[in-house]
């Protein structure tokens, strides 16, 4: 007699919908969190763009 299981019932079906309910949950996260970066990312850039603006108008460029 193996001192290991050999069947997977229902546990094995559970945690494989818990895995892939996981990686779901991972994946919408990861999507979140670009998508916020890029936001941000486009906000500097706007506003570098807006200060470089500023500056030339007081240097007079």
């Amino acid at each position: 007699m193996s001192p290991f299981p050999t069947w997977t019932g229902l546990a094995g079906a559970f945690s494989q919908e818990t895995a892939r309910r996981n990686a779901q949950q991972a994946a919408f996260a990861c999507a979140q969190r670009r998508r916020q970066r890029e936001d941000v990312e486009r906000f500097l850039a706007r506003h570098d763009a807006m200060a470089g603006d500023v500056v030339r108008r007081q240097v007079g460029s």
